[in-house]
């Protein structure tokens, strides 16, 4: 019966999901995640963040057009890898607020997520790299002197909320 419980939640879960994304539910921001998604954790990709800064580069409609669609190439490609990382924060969650969490579980959902995510910053790499192939040696100079994230993003971690608990480690710092 419990284990029908907690099956019936992570449907809820997963439907509540899709029906926000179908509505749009989803935006970029700066939040305690990277990236473009919902709420706190990971969304499309680190493109959002990794191509800031675009506009001080003074790109032509060229380039922008150029940009632009290896960025909606990157978000069609991320969306189901992001999707997926929704649910497995969703099932860790499930499997955290058990009367006995399964070490073993936990441990394994953790990997998986962390696959996921490695997934999510490797495709941003590759989304970078095709952007800077757009740039003139003018342009992937300036670029590279903001950084690798856009300006204000070198190589401290932010802002967080340093949440404890189940979703440390997950994008809720």
């Amino acid at each position: 019966m419990k284990k029908m419980v907690m099956l019936l939640a992570l449907v809820v879960l997963l439907g509540a999901t899709s029906l926000a994304m179908a509505r749009g539910g989803m935006g970029c921001g700066m939040g305690p995640g990277m990236g473009c998604g919902m709420g706190a954790g990971m969304g499309p990709g680190m493109g959002g963040m990794m191509l800031r800064g675009l506009d001080d580069l003074n790109l032509n409609a060229e380039q922008w057009g150029k940009v632009q669609a290896l960025r909606e190439a990157h978000l069609k490609d991320v969306t189901p890898i992001q999707n997926q990382l929704f649910a497995k924060k969703n099932e860790l969650r499930l499997l955290w607020s058990q009367a006995n969490p399964d070490g073993a579980q936990i441990q394994a959902k953790q990997k998986e997520f962390g696959d996921l995510r490695t997934q999510m910053q490797s495709k941003a790499t590759q989304l970078f790299l095709e952007v800077r192939k757009v740039l003139t040696p003018e342009q992937q100079i300036k670029l590279s002197a903001m950084g690798p994230m856009g300006p204000g993003m070198g190589q401290h971690r932010g802002h967080g909320h340093g949440h404890h608990g189940p979703d440390r480690g997950m994008g809720d710092e």
